[in-house]
């Protein structure tokens, strides 16, 4: 681009000036607001989309300074001398607010309650307002009517049937960044790394001795996949309700979504696709563990809209969905599940969905990513998810004892070996939560640290010798 150019240069904004779109980005906060207003958005747009944008943008106000900005369009913006015009098809409201907040912008052009000012209409209101003399900067095919009219035209990352469309056209220049999509984005946001969190489903076929018996293993392993894309499926879900909370946290703001490196409108195709592919694989199973699945995703979803922000409740629904992955791999294989094993579970997992809310108030000091727990809040925390771990443990001891064998009892001393084992993996834990060198999510935590896993090996082993 010619940086002494006097001619007017406009820039669309949606997907272009931000990676973005605020459509979406908007209906997706008036809709956590309330769940209910996605009825009323059906209905406004039946009067057409400037009357929907308007409607929305009247409800909610969005943080345009956490919005991820395109750096390099900004360059070429302030080191154009000619004026510089924002026009987009987004409402008036946010339009002002972005320029409000970069205070680079001559001008702006945008939709109101009447007009929704995209592509033609768009076109035809710059041509009155600059005549031809004016260069463009855009990203869509709605974009085409107005670079058949600009000096010069500029295309941020077009797809292989947008550069088939514009090369009839003269004067176009292709603007690449580094925010085209990878496979590793793609992985990040469907969070692979989360997966490990369903090998929970094997712990019944370790407790009941049937890993190395063929058939249940393939059906787990079918289990395993399918929980973990319903799982994926709701991971994407709370990211697109998240956008805002997560582009002020330290690391979350580097998620797919939130860095914008994933449009919205792909990921809300993602979300329906895995869950089909999750029920079909399901199917194949059995009924039981479908109805668990089901549950799972249930409680998964009301959790992400409404029950994350109930101070204590949260935590107990975590904890909740750690014991339905157990209790939906035993259902693959109908695999009778004892109550011991259940309530030494439930206080493992309590501690470590505890442990999830320490690290958040303990690290943060936005308030938004504390989930309404405030920072005096911080010992109860602690006290209450070190006493659940040290619990486990206590319920653990008791069940072996009372469930001794001719091993137990020739070898006692393997009961204070695990005791040990399990005292120190859990306070070594703490002590890193203590001195925040734990990331938000111990359970991943636990499977990447090599000395967690370990010791998990070796109290697994103990167990299983002893029962």
């Amino acid at each position: 681009m010619d940086q002494k150019s006097k001619s007017t240069l406009i820039i669309d904004l949606d997907g272009t000036l931000i990676k973005t779109d605020l459509l979406f980005e908007s209906a997706i906060r008036l809709i956590k607001k309330n769940p209910f207003y996605i009825f009323l958005l059906i209905f406004w747009l039946l009067k057409g989309r400037a009357n929907l944008k308007d409607k929305i943008a009247s409800r909610v106000d969005l943080r345009v300074d956490l919005l991820p900005y395109r750096s390099q369009i900004i360059d070429i913006i302030r080191s154009h001398q000619g004026k510089k015009v924002l026009a987009t098809a987004s409402n008036y409201r946010y339009a002002k607010a972005v320029a409000d907040h970069l205070g680079i912008f001559d001008e702006i052009i945008a939709s109101d309650a009447v007009t929704n000012l995209k592509g033609k209409q768009k076109a035809k209101i710059i041509i009155e307002k600059f005549g031809t003399d004016f260069e463009y900067i855009g990203d869509s095919e709605a974009d085409i009517p107005i670079w058949q009219k600009a000096q010069l035209g500029f295309v941020i990352n077009p797809n292989n049937h947008l550069q088939k469309k514009i090369s009839r056209l003269e004067n176009m220049h292709i603007i690449n960044d580094d925010s085209t999509p990878s496979l590793k984005a793609i992985f990040a946001l469907i969070r692979i790394h989360q997966w490990s969190k369903n090998i929970l489903l094997f712990l019944p076929l370790i407790g009941a001795h049937e890993l190395l018996n063929t058939s249940f293993l393939i059906k787990t392993l079918s289990g395993f996949f399918s929980f973990s894309l319903c799982a994926s499926s709701v991971y994407i879900l709370n990211d697109l309700l998240d956008l805002e909370e997560d582009r002020s946290h330290k690391t979350k703001k580097l998620r797919s979504l939130a860095s914008g490196q994933i449009k919205i409108s792909t990921s809300i195709f993602i979300i329906p696709t895995l869950m089909l592919v999750s029920i079909l694989i399901a199917l194949s199973l059995n009924l039981q563990f479908l109805i668990w699945l089901f549950i799972y995703y249930s409680l998964t979803f009301f959790y992400t809209i409404l029950l994350k922000r109930i101070v204590i409740l949260d935590t107990i629904i975590l904890t909740g969905l750690y014991i339905i992955r157990i209790i939906s791999g035993a259902a693959i294989n109908n695999i009778k599940i004892t109550f011991w094993f259940l309530a030494f579970a439930v206080f493992l997992f309590f501690s470590l969905a505890i442990i999830k809310r320490f690290v958040e108030v303990n690290e943060s000091s936005h308030t938004a990513t504390k989930r309404g727990y405030e920072d005096i809040d911080i010992s109860l925390i602690s006290i209450s998810g070190i006493t659940s771990s040290y619990i486990s443990i206590l319920i653990m001891m008791l069940y072996l004892y009372n469930h001794s064998n001719s091993i137990v009892e020739q070898n006692p001393i393997l009961l204070l070996i695990l005791c040990f084992i399990m005292l120190y993996g859990y306070s070594r834990i703490w002590l890193f939560a203590y001195r925040k060198k734990l990331n938000d999510d111990p359970v991943v935590f636990i499977l990447k640290d090599k000395i967690s896993m370990i010791l998990g090996l070796a109290s697994g082993l103990i167990v299983f010798l002893l029962t």
